[in-house]
C-alpha cells in the first residue's frame, strides 16, 4: 500500500511540475496582438511607420526574429548568449574583421553612466553569414546584430528603435 501511494505522488508531482513549466512557458511567448511594433515619437518623416514580426526561432546559444517594415525594409535581428562579456566582445570584435567597411563604432552605456558594451555599424561582402549591412552592438555578456539590405535600413532601424 505505501509503494503505491508514493508512487501516485511522484506522478502527480510530476504532472504538476510539467504543468508548471508550461505554463511558465507559454506566458513568455510573443502574444498574436502584438506582433506588429509600431513606432511613434521618432524623428523622422516615418514617424507612422510599423513593424511586423515575422519567423522567428532559436539556437543553442540564442534566438533570432524577422522584421518587417510597413515600408517594405526587411530585418533579421540575431541574439547570441555568451558565459561572459569577454568572450561576447572577442566575438563582436571578430564579425567586425569581417567587415569590408565599419560605418560607425560606439561605446554603449547603461543608466548609470556605466560603459556595458560597444555598438557598431558596419558592411559586409556578399557571401558573408551576416549583412549585407549590419547595426551590431554588445550588452554585457550578450551580442545582437540586426542585418539588413542596406545601411540606410540600419540607420532607419537604429532612429525607430533608439539603438
Amino acid at each position: 500500500m505505501r509503494r503505491w501511494i508514493l508512487t501516485i505522488l511522484t506522478v502527480g508531482l510530476a504532472f504538476a511540475v510539467g504543468l508548471g513549466i508550461g505554463y511558465r512557458r507559454g506566458i513568455n511567448q510573443p502574444k498574436p496582438e502584438a506582433s506588429a511594433l509600431p513606432v511613434k515619437g521618432s524623428a523622422s518623416p516615418e514617424a507612422d511607420r510599423s513593424y511586423e514580426r515575422g519567423p522567428a526561432g532559436s539556437a543553442t546559444a540564442g534566438s533570432f526574429i524577422t522584421l518587417n517594415s510597413s515600408d517594405g525594409m526587411n530585418f533579421t535581428k540575431w541574439t547570441i548568449d555568451y558565459a561572459n562579456a569577454e568572450r561576447a566582445r572577442t566575438e563582436f570584435e571578430r564579425k567586425l574583421k569581417e567587415a569590408s567597411e565599419v560605418v560607425s563604432r560606439e561605446p554603449t552605456y547603461d543608466e548609470y553612466g556605466r560603459k556595458i558594451g560597444e555598438k557598431a555599424v558596419a558592411k559586409f561582402d556578399a557571401g558573408q553569414k551576416i549583412g549585407p549591412a549590419s547595426l551590431l552592438w554588445t550588452d554585457r555578456e550578450i551580442l545582437c546584430h540586426v542585418d539588413s539590405s542596406s545601411v540606410q535600413n540600419i540607420l532607419e532601424y537604429r532612429k525607430d528603435f533608439h539603438r
